[in-house]
C-alpha cells in the first residue's frame, strides 16, 4: 500500500484504526489512533509496551479473521444455525436476506474475533485474559474502530475476572443478500451490495465471491442435508470473514521485542526450545514452561529466512546496513540441521552474530525483517529501536524508519531516546516544506518527511498515587514538529543541578 489506509472495493479509503483502552494491565485509560508512524514515549513501567503488544494482538487478530472463523466452534455453529434455517434442499441453495446476513456477520465476527484475540493475548502477554485486568478493577474494556466501509466492524471487548472475554460487533450499514450454492463438491458464497434504494435484496453487483472446496468430497450431485449444510456453513464463514477483512489497512502484524541482541546471538539454542514450546506458547497456567509469543515469533521467522525471497524493502534495508554497520547482514543456508546462519559481512570477513558487538545483533532483525519478512501492508512494532546504539546511529535509524513509512510500512515504536524523537520531529517539520525545498536541507531527499496525518505520538504517564497509567497525544507544532517536553524536562533539571554546583564552587 502507498499509505496506511487501505483501498476500498468502492474506490474509497479506510480511516486509521482506533483503540480505546480502559483498565488493561497498568493502563487506566488510553486512546490511540494508529498512523503510518505511531510513537509511544514515557517513563519506565508506564504502559507503553502493554499498549504496543495490545495493538499487535488486535491487528494480528483482524488480519487472521478467515483462519479464526474456520477454527472457531462458535463461529461455525452460528453459521450452521443460519444456513440450516434457510437451506433449500431442492435447489441446493441457502439465500440469506439483508437481515439474516447482518445477524450472521455479527455472530460470526463476535465468535471468531473473541477466539483469535484470546489466543493472541495469551501468547503475547504470557497470561490468561483475566490476568490482564488492571489490579483493583472488575474488568477491562477495549473499543476497536476503523473508519471507512460499512463492512468494517466496530468491536467492543470486555474482559472479566473470571476469564470471560465477550466481544460485540456493530456495523455502520446494512449487509446485502448472501447466496450460497452447493454442488459437485464445491460451495460458492456470493455477497451482494444493497441497491441504491436501500433494499438489501436489490443486486447492485457482486461484492465478492469465495469458493470453498472440500477435498474429501468427490465430484457428484449434491448429497443430503447433513452433508451440504456443514460445507455451506464453512463457505459462509469464509466469505464473511474475508469480506470484513477485504481492503483493511494491514494484512499482518509483526513484533520485534526488546532484548533483540540476546535473542539474535542465541537463536539456534532458542530454536530447540521453540520446537517444544511454540505450540503452547502463551499462558503457563498448567505449569508447563512457555516461550513468550513475540520471542517465539522472532526465532521462528529467523528459522524461515533460508526459504525467503527478497521482500518489498530489500534495497532500502541494504542501504541502511551499509550506512549503520559499514557491512551487511547475510543469511547462509548451509547451517547444521538445515538451520540458516545469520552472519555479519564486513570487508569480506563473515562472522556469526555471537562474535559481533551487541549493536550488530540489535540492528540485524531491524534489517532482516524489511528484507525478507514484512510486506507493504504489514504493521511492524519495534520496542526500543535505539537499544545499544550510539546517538549517531539512532539518528540514522530514524531516517530509515521514515523511509520505510514512506514506502508503505506501518511502524509502531516505543522509545526512551530523545535523539530518536527529535529526529522524527524534524521529519514532521519537513512535511511543511515543498519537495524542492526539502532537498536543500543537508542529508534530506524529496521523500524524507512525515505529513501531519502520517505520524502520531503518545506520552504514557502515571495518573497519580494508587492509580494506573494514562496516555495523552503529544501536540504537534510548527517549531518542534513533535513536542520534546518530556525529555527537555530532564535537561532542565540537569541544568539546574549544574547551576547549583557552579554557584557553590564560585563561593569557595
Amino acid at each position: 500500500m502507498a499509505r496506511l489506509v487501505g483501498g476500498s472495493r468502492h474506490g474509497g479509503t479506510d480511516g486509521p484504526l482506533g483503540l480505546d483502552i480502559r483498565d488493561f494491565g497498568p493502563i487506566e485509560r488510553a486512546s490511540v489512533r494508529l498512523r503510518p508512524l505511531t510513537v509511544f514515549i514515557g517513563p519506565n513501567n508506564s504502559g507503553k509496551s502493554y499498549a504496543a503488544r495490545l495493538l499487535h494482538s488486535v491487528v494480528a487478530t483482524l488480519a487472521g479473521l478467515p483462519v479464526h472463523a474456520a477454527e472457531s466452534d462458535g463461529a461455525q455453529s452460528a453459521c450452521r444455525r443460519m444456513v440450516g434455517r434457510r437451506y433449500d434442499g431442492k435447489g441446493r441453495q441457502a439465500r440469506l436476506g439483508g437481515a439474516d446476513s447482518q445477524r450472521a456477520a455479527k455472530a460470526l465476527i463476535e465468535a471468531a474475533f473473541s477466539d483469535g484475540l484470546r489466543l493472541n493475548l495469551e501468547r503475547n502477554f504470557e497470561s490468561t485474559a483475566a490476568g490482564l485486568v488492571r489490579a483493583g478493577q472488575a474488568r477491562s474494556s477495549l473499543t476497536i474502530s476503523e473508519g471507512g466501509e460499512s463492512s468494517r466492524p466496530r468491536l467492543g471487548v470486555a474482559i472479566g475476572l473470571r476469564d470471560h472475554l465477550a466481544v460485540t460487533a456493530g456495523f455502520k450499514g446494512g449487509w446485502g443478500e448472501i447466496v450460497l450454492a452447493y454442488g459437485q463438491g464445491m460451495c460458492t458464497a456470493s455477497i451482494f451490495d444493497g441497491g441504491a434504494n436501500g433494499n438489501p435484496g436489490a443486486h447492485n453487483g457482486a461484492r465478492a465471491k469465495f469458493r470453498y472446496a472440500e477435498p474429501d468430497v468427490p465430484p457428484r450431485p449434491a448429497g443430503d442435508r447433513g452433508e451440504a449444510i456443514p460445507l455451506l456453513s464453512s463457505a459462509l464463514a469464509d466469505a464473511i470473514a474475508r469480506d470484513v477483512q477485504y481492503g483493511a489497512a494491514h494484512d499482518a502484524s509483526f513484533y520485534l521485542p526488546a532484548g533483540r541482541s540476546a535473542i539474535m546471538q542465541s537463536y539456534k539454542g532458542l530454536a530447540a526450545g521453540l520446537a517444544a514450546s511454540a505450540p503452547r506458547s502463551g499462558s503457563n497456567s498448567d505449569g508447563v514452561p512457555r516461550m513468550q509469543g513475540a520471542v517465539a515469533d522472532l526465532v521462528a521467522e529467523i528459522m524461515r529466512l533460508g526459504g525467503k525471497k527478497d521482500g518489498d524493502f530489500f534495497g532500502l534495508a541494504r542501504r541502511m546496513e551499509r550506512e549503520m554497520l559499514s557491512g551487511s547482514v547475510q543469511v547462509s543456508h548451509a547451517g547444521r540441521g538445515g538451520l540458516p546462519y545469520v552472519l555479519y559481512n564486513s570487508s569480506g570477513r563473515r562472522l556469526p552474530l555471537s562474535r559481533t558487538s551487541s549493536s550488530v545483533s540489535e540492528i540485524a532483525p531491524l534489517s532482516l525483517y524489511p528484507k525478507y519478512v514484512v510486506g507493504s501492508r504489514s504493521m511492524l512494532v519495534i520496542e526500543e529501536p535505539e537499544a545499544h546504539l550510539h546517538p549517531a546511529n539512532v539518528v540514522i535509524l530514524a531516517k530509515y524508519i521514515v523511509r520505510l513509512v514512506r514506502r508503505g510500512l506501518c511502524v509502531v515504536i516505543t522509545t526512551h531516546s530523545p535523539y530518536m524523537l527529535e529526529k522524527l520531529a524534524k521529519y514532521a517539520l519537513a512535511g511543511g516544506l515543498a519537495a524542492r525545498d526539502r532537498v536543500e536541507v543537508p542529508g534530506y531527499k524529496r521523500d524524507d518527511y512525515l505529513a501531519p496525518d502520517e505520524v502520531s505520538a503518545y506520552l504514557f504517564k502515571r495518573a497519580g498515587a494508587g492509580r494506573g497509567c494514562r496516555a495523552v497525544e503529544i501536540e504537534r507544532d510548527d517549531e518542534s514538529g513533535i513536542s520534546q517536553e518530556e525529555f527537555t524536562n530532564v535537561d532542565v533539571e540537569l541544568n539546574r543541578e549544574s547551576v547549583a554546583i557552579q554557584d557553590r564552587m564560585s563561593r569557595r
